[in-house]
């Protein structure tokens, strides 16, 4: 998946592998609850989201670890904001 949204389109860098339902609850999580808190906060709508999703490994790579749910489709890591202005928030830090 490249991108969500309608009018406010997010994009993915580099593109996203999720389920059909994670991809539905990305999208609106995003417009109702991400996209107002920007406009709000920093005066500027999110457009791009670098991140990672789809990964075949166990929970924190740890080799005894249950199965993670990125292994499913069913998880992201969502690193780093990038709003429309250019500005960019790094969440790792």
């Amino acid at each position: 998946m490249n991108s969500v949204g309608g009018r406010e389109k997010v994009s993915f860098d580099p593109p996203l592998v999720l389920t059909c339902a994670m991809v539905g609850a990305l999208d609106q999580w995003l417009k109702d609850s991400v996209q107002p808190a920007a406009k709000e906060a920093f005066s500027s709508p999110v457009s791009k989201i670098i991140g990672s999703s789809y990964a075949c490994r166990n929970v924190y790579n740890l080799p005894d670890g249950h199965i993670s749910q990125h292994a499913f489709a069913n998880a992201i890591d969502l690193p780093m904001v990038v709003f429309a202005d250019g500005r960019k928030i790094d969440v790792t830090h």
